[in-house]
């Protein structure tokens, strides 16, 4: 499974402006959907700037994203990208998980990465390494020993 979303869209609209922001969105969800469809990902839903797929194998959604990534390059829209890894429990009509894998797309920031990533292909711009490390995630209470989560 994908999760997308724009990184700093509203910050972009206001530097882009209404009209601009439009064209750049509606070339961003193009983008997306063909990468996507390319690999026969399912659009599960979608709202506002950011998408959610099914695919059949983490290889395809991690092709996908890279595809999408990579359409992507020449525009002013970074995406954020999760990729679920794991088995998802079905929800009818969703579904339900914790594993997951983040990808980053912004000017070199590149989070942690499904293990097939490394072989499709694509490369991040790195211009500086992100700190990694022990990351709470948002809505997942820590323990109550006061660790954080992995």
């Amino acid at each position: 499974m994908v999760f997308t979303d724009i990184e700093g869209s509203t910050h972009l609209l206001d530097e882009l402006g209404a009209d601009t922001y439009r064209d750049a969105l509606a070339t961003h969800r193009d983008v997306v959907r063909e990468a996507c469809d390319r690999h026969d990902g399912y659009e599960v839903n979608y709202e506002g700037d950011a998408f959610f797929y099914a695919f059949q194998s983490a290889r395809s959604a991690v092709n996908a994203v890279c595809d999408a990534m990579t359409g992507l390059d020449p525009g002013p829209i970074r995406i954020r990208v999760g990729i679920h890894t794991g088995e998802p429990g079905l929800d009818p009509p969703k579904y339900v998980g914790m594993d997951r894998r983040t990808f980053r797309h912004s000017y070199g920031r590149d989070s942690r990465a499904a293990p097939t990533r490394r072989h499709s292909g694509w490369r991040p711009r790195a211009k500086k390494p992100l700190k990694t490390g022990r990351r709470a995630r948002r809505g997942v209470q820590p323990p109550h020993d006061g660790s954080r989560p992995d």
